[in-house]
């Protein structure tokens, strides 16, 4: 197992855990706030995991707590590197304050999400 950690802000700590489960799939363990200062070190972790060669991976977001602009753009953008490498990329768990804003800005109909329902979600508000 290796741990990959985002350069500590003392106000939003952000932490990342690798973990091979077995020869099929990895886990990523995602921990704190994910934002403009942890959100490039979250994607190297992501594609750290996605580069290991195995067809699943995983990402449990039960730790972050929020989640803004830049999260949602690093959420994104993994799922895209995953699917040019031809990997599976899952991320469950969501929080519910990061599940709401995975909903409003309409990423549940783009990225993987087990145990979300796709497209059910509220929309913002014109």
């Amino acid at each position: 197992m290796r741990s990959l950690k985002a350069e500590p802000d003392a106000a939003t700590p952000f932490e990342t855990r690798i973990e091979t489960v077995s020869d099929a799939q990895v886990l990523v363990q995602a921990r704190g706030e994910l934002d403009l200062a942890t959100a490039p070190s979250f994607s190297r972790a992501v594609i750290s995991a996605i580069g290991l060669g195995r067809p699943e991976n995983v990402v449990d977001m039960s730790g972050v707590t929020f989640c803004d602009s830049q999260g949602l753009t690093a959420l994104l953008a993994t799922t895209i590197h995953a699917e040019a490498e031809g990997a599976e990329l899952a991320f469950v768990h969501l929080h519910p304050r990061v599940s709401r804003v995975v909903r409003l800005v309409g990423l549940d109909r783009r990225l993987n999400l087990p145990g979300l329902p796709a497209g059910g979600g509220e929309r913002a508000r014109t």
